[in-house]
């Protein structure tokens, strides 16, 4: 599955749907690679449960996790899997009515080297409950992952298809924050002639919709709009948000002569399943270099060492040697 937060829903609702909102107690983990995703699941776990009374935490912190915990019990609870085992170890929660464990993603969770904290984490909860596992790609690590906490495990995937066409992709790697200053930069550097940026979600369509006013494109005529599929003639399609399958990111990108993806680098490998074995190629925006470069207090044609995967070090020497 993609690695976007609107994805979160897809693997999120049927396990809310089995919690019990008159017992008190833990009945959903959601095993997460990190703080941010943890914050992301939680998110959705609100929105997906409004008009109900389900106690939902996000473990960013142990310590507020488990104050938080104290005051109004937790039914629904997302965490790395190390400071879950904080809260195990402090008894501030039990997993012995959990009905569903979702590791979410596990390639990158495995790439984190969390698997030790992970195993306390599946050690904890019942034999019985319902396993749900979800990657952005399936690696041999992920297969070890699956025959030993989801055995026989019913496989929901997307294959490449004969009728999945390739897709090529430039992409912008961008932090969380970053991001919509991201496009407003890139905007500025390739001035398209018409685009569409491509929105899954309410909040981003409302952020760029604000954003592309700000710039002067505004309006149903605009030559540059929010939505989720460009129209005949569009020049550029760029992907703010990224599509949840490859259909729709080929209705996304139409017949336009460029995609471009503000990806951070967790998602790259869910941006190489959706083209399908189109070409990738890293772009690195002019601003943002040179704001590096200050930053860093390297000077042009300085040698510097990234310790990265290949696709994004050679976004990061064009920073540098341009």
């Amino acid at each position: 599955m993609p690695h976007d937060w609107a994805s979160i829903a897809q693997f999120l609702g049927p396990l809310l749907d089995r919690v019990d909102d008159a017992v008190r107690e833990v009945q959903v983990v959601i095993i997460t690679p990190d703080a941010d995703v943890a914050a992301a699941v939680t998110a959705a776990a609100v929105k997906l449960t409004v008009g109900r009374d389900v106690g939902i935490v996000a473990a960013t912190s142990a310590k507020r996790a488990a104050r938080l915990i104290r005051i109004k019990p937790a039914q629904v609870i997302a965490g790395p899997a190390d400071t879950l085992v904080e809260l195990l170890k402090s008894a501030t929660v039990k997993l012995d009515a959990v009905r569903s464990v979702c590791i979410a993603w596990a390639d990158e969770l495995i790439a984190q080297g969390a698997t030790a904290a992970l195993e306390t984490v599946m050690t904890e909860a019942p034999k019985d409950s319902g396993r749900t596992i979800v990657t952005a790609e399936l690696t041999p690590a992920v297969e070890e992952l699956l025959e030993r906490y989801a055995r026989r495990a019913r496989r929901v995937s997307a294959p490449i298809a004969e009728t999945d066409q390739p897709t090529s992709v430039d992409y912008v790697t961008v932090s969380a924050r970053s991001r919509l200053a991201s496009l407003r930069r890139l905007v500025d550097e390739i001035d398209p002639p018409s685009a569409l940026v491509f929105v899954r979600e309410g909040t981003s369509r409302i952020e760029v919709t604000d954003l592309l006013a700000a710039l002067g494109y505004s309006g149903d005529a605009s030559s540059i709009r929010a939505g989720l599929a460009a129209a005949p003639g569009t020049d550029t399609v760029i992907l703010f948000d990224l599509p949840a399958s490859r259909e729709e990111l080929r209705e996304a990108a139409g017949s336009a002569k460029r995609t471009i993806a503000l990806i951070q680098p967790r998602q790259l490998n869910s941006l190489r399943g959706l083209a399908a074995g189109g070409a990738l190629k890293p772009i690195t925006l002019a601003e943002s270099g040179d704001e590096a470069l200050v930053a860093s207090g390297l000077q042009v044609g300085d040698e510097v060492i990234v310790d990265a995967p290949a696709d994004l070090r050679e976004g990061a020497a064009i920073a540098v040697r341009r």
